[in-house]
């Protein structure tokens, strides 16, 4: 393995060795262009901030210099060595997907960037502005300096409507209550646009249907301050269609829930009217019943565009429809300031049936890894009521390849997993409101065999019934009210034996026995949203085992079995909480909080295995292997446990890295993590696993640097992170600095992580 590194180190060094001396592939007449410089002059206050600004103004600058990596010009360079002689061929697939052309001085035209720049001060209502250009060149590069003035901002002193006496002039009474534009904004084109498409998007809402965001012009007035002030008024123009300031009331709604484009509908002969709507369809294949709640347009209603969103928005969370239309058609008018809309809701289903066999490859940071097959069935609308069923199969071997704690060990995982989701919650009848999604039942049922070589095999059932719903856009909600597990262990080892035979606490959390739970989770999600600058995420699950079971026995006196078997009983909450930051254009700085506390009581001292916490790995504390932390300060690799003892019922984790980006789909991060596990009750076999008043000394850290190959579907992610704080030495030895970690050790002590996606 050292030796691979070694020479995976060589080839990278010698690459950007390589691509270093481009020059020479440069012709002597040419220069190339290393970039622009922006130096603002600002004459008063930037909106926004200087360093804003700048940004906006570097994106207009035209063109982009070749990419350059630690220094290097590697997609130059490849492009270069694609049009030499020797080993043109590989050059040339290599140039295909990662080279650049050369960007050379002669290609940069500065009048017309300057020009741009004004253009854009302008926008952003610097009205005046200057931009001058100042060529630097050398022996065989040359460069651009813009010095760009920034003169004082207008600003808005009043925005009125100018009314032009039509029907829109009383539907926008009260649009302007909630203008984005307000007195005291700077001028802002961008902020004009929002605003137009805001009153467009109000008066869609009010029954104008053909009414459109040109159809609204702003003309400013400076003449009436001495300042950089203006009056801002917004009208409708002249000689627009009569349709536009129309209103229009929903006619006939008709609903195509088998549509193809290819066929002619008027060949369907079902037709069942339900609701103000008709359906029309082939031989049956949807009850119209389960559609009619998430169509939100209703004959008799003005038009309104939320309820158009609305309908396309759940009908296309059903997850059955693989395209979803509606198309409007005017109608009969009612005079001149009403008329009539037909409706034809067209959706077109996926495939009933499908089969997906997928193939996959695991490698994880404590050196196993393994082959995996998946074979999975799905039957969309199984009762014609937009129910998908899935069963699929899983199995999977993994052996360790490296050295690690325990030599020789390997794992057979086979599974089936069954599941029914209906949208819909069931057998109760709720009604979805709002536009976001709608609710989903959920029925489960699966079953799977682990085979730990050495150690023990493992059968499990769980049963799950649940809802799943949202109540707002970033909002959602998760209901388990039926959560039963039931483990079996056999076939165990001597071997394995003696490690419960030494820890009574281990030995009780692998017992055969039932887990009855309950658990909610409640979740806010502003990640998907990226427009926005700080983003949260937050969530929070409760799970409850027992307690239900536990007290109607108790009642009756009864001993705490089911079915002759102990059952668990245990509190466990978690929240796990995230912050992203977007610091300059293209970086972030992520942060992550995660607690989770695990409590049993009852008959039960411990957790089940199952829910247990574990603490290091690729999306925990990356400079130590999975599952190898903790409890509190013990340490397994001296006292010759086994892995099977570091688990915890308390878990606290910190985790901050920041991303930034190198070269096209090539992320860089920087991280640190910090956090332990332990156990709410002293087991004597895991000394120092406790947790007590003196946990924050058991807080292990490590920090490291992460390479990720990100293609927006797909990302691989490498991270390379070392201990800084070990929590299970001596006091005075925790910190690296202390114990030699790098000084004695090297690079020995650098963990590679390994996965799919990011770790937060």
């Amino acid at each position: 393995m050292k030796n691979i590194c070694n020479t995976a180190v060589c080839l990278v060094l010698l690459l950007l060795l390589g691509a270093c001396n481009v020059f020479k592939f440069i012709p002597p007449e040419e220069k190339l262009y290393t970039g622009a410089t922006l130096k603002l002059k600002a004459e008063g206050k930037v909106d926004g901030g200087k360093k804003d600004l700048k940004y906006e103004l570097e994106d207009v600058v035209s063109p982009e210099p070749n990419k350059k990596i630690f220094g290097a010009r590697i997609g130059l360079w490849l492009h270069f060595k694609a049009q030499d002689g020797f080993g043109k061929k590989i050059y040339r697939k290599l140039d295909k997907r990662y080279g650049e052309k050369p960007v050379y001085m002669s290609n940069v035209n500065t009048v017309r960037n300057e020009k741009i720049l004004v253009n854009r001060l302008e926008n952003n209502g610097y009205f005046g502005g200057e931009a001058t250009s100042e060529v630097s060149e050398k022996e065989r590069t040359g460069s651009v300096t813009y010095h760009i003035k920034v003169p004082e901002p207008y600003f808005i002193q009043t925005y009125t409507y100018l009314p032009d006496s039509s029907a829109i002039d009383t539907s926008l009474q009260g649009v302007f209550k909630d203008s984005l534009i307000k007195a005291g904004k700077q001028f802002d084109t961008d902020l004009l646009k929002e605003e137009r498409i805001r009153i467009d998007s109000y008066l869609k809402n009010k029954g104008f249907y053909y009414f459109n965001p040109d159809y609204l012009v702003f003309t400013m007035d400076t003449n009436q301050y001495k300042d950089k002030r203006f009056d801002l008024y917004i009208s409708v123009k002249n000689n627009i269609p009569r349709e536009a300031v129309r209103r229009y009331r929903m006619n006939n709604i008709t609903v195509y829930p088998d549509y193809a484009i290819d066929q002619d509908v008027s060949i369907y002969s079902d037709s069942t009217h339900l609701d103000s709507m008709v359906f029309i369809q082939g031989p049956r294949k949807f009850k119209p019943k389960h559609l009619v709640n998430y169509i939100r347009i209703r004959k008799g209603d003005l038009f309104k565009q939320r309820a158009r969103i609305a309908t396309i928005r759940k009908l296309t969370a059903m997850n059955i429809f693989q395209y979803v239309s509606i198309r409007y058609s005017a109608d009969t008018l009612h005079g001149d300031t009403m008329g009539l809309l037909n409706a034809s809701v067209q959706l077109s289903p996926y495939k009933k049936r499908s089969l997906r066999v997928e193939m996959q490859g695991v490698t994880k940071s404590n050196n196993f890894a393994g082959p995996g097959l998946i074979v999975a069935y799905t039957n969309r609308n199984l009762f014609r009521g937009g129910e998908i069923y899935e069963i699929s199969g899983n199995a999977s071997y993994e052996t360790q390849i490296a050295k690690g704690s325990v030599k020789g060990l390997g794992s057979f995982q086979f599974g089936i997993q069954n599941s029914l989701t209906i949208p819909r919650i069931f057998p109760f009848k709720i009604k979805s409101s709002g536009g976001y999604s709608i609710p989903k039942t959920k029925f489960g049922f699966n079953v799977s065999l682990v085979s730990r070589v050495q150690f023990y095999r493992m059968n499990s059932f769980q049963f799950e019934y649940g809802f799943k719903w949202n109540s707002s856009r970033f909002i959602s909600h998760e209901l388990n009210p039926i959560d039963l597990i039931y483990s079996n262990v056999f076939g165990t080892t001597p071997e394995f034996d003696a490690i419960l035979e030494k820890n009574t606490f281990l030995a009780q959390s692998f017992e055969d026995q039932f887990i009855p739970g309950l658990s909610y989770s409640f979740l806010f999600n502003q990640f998907t949203d990226n427009k926005r600058e700080h983003r949260f995420f937050f969530k929070a699950t409760a799970d409850i085992a027992g307690n239900l079971f536990g007290g109607i026995q108790t009642v009756f006196k009864q001993e705490k079995l089911i079915f002759g078997l102990p059952y668990a009983q245990y509190l466990k909450a978690d929240i796990d909480a995230r912050h992203y930051a977007r610091v300059g254009r293209e970086s972030l700085w992520i942060t992550r909080i995660f607690a989770g506390w695990g409590v049993p009581y009852g008959k039960s001292s411990t957790l089940p295995y199952i829910k247990q916490y574990f603490s290091g790995g690729p999306n925990s504390i990356r400079a130590f292997k999975v599952r190898s932390l903790g409890p509190g300060s013990y340490d397994a690799t001296n006292t010759g446990s086994s892995f099977f003892d570091q688990s915890g019922d308390i878990k606290l984790e910190f985790n901050t890295e920041f991303r930034h980006p190198i070269i096209s789909i090539l992320k860089g991060a920087v991280f640190f993590d910090a956090g332990n596990i332990w156990l709410v009750n002293d087991n004597p076999a895991i000394p120092g696993g406790k947790f007590s008043n003196q946990w924050y000394r058991q807080i292990a850290m490590g920090f490291g640097y992460g390479l990720r190959i990100d293609i927006d579907f797909l990302v691989v992610r490498f991270d390379f992170a070392t201990p800084l704080r070990t929590p299970y030495n001596n006091t005075s030895e925790k910190w690296v600095d202390d114990i030699g970690i790098w000084r004695d050790q090297g690079l020995k002590n650098i963990v590679l992580n390994f996965s799919i996606g990011y770790p937060c």
